[in-house]
């Protein structure tokens, strides 16, 4: 399961839990508004149980996101979500 990431919106960084049955592969990608990949935050094998991750709002580059909304997507071989969140500056 995914869960909102809290606080929403948020500034300067923010919590995202989600939860998995089995170990398998897990990824956690923010996307900005138009689809575009803005940062992998996670691409690995994962143990079963609860996770939390922060995001800090920074690109994979490393740049600063400007304010604006955003979506993130969890997915392992048999689950998907996306959520909303927003970033205010």
């Amino acid at each position: 399961s995914l869960s909102q990431n809290y606080p929403n919106p948020f500034n300067p960084e923010t919590e995202i839990h989600f939860s998995i049955k089995e170990e398998n592969e897990v990824s956690l990608v923010i996307y900005d508004i138009l689809g575009k990949e803005i940062t992998r935050i996670i691409q690995s094998r994962m143990e079963p149980g609860f996770h939390k991750v922060i995001w800090d709002g920074s690109s994979s580059s490393g740049s600063a996101v400007s304010s604006g909304i955003y979506f993130y997507r969890m997915s392992s071989p048999q689950f998907s979500s996306i959520k909303k969140l927003i970033m205010l500056k």
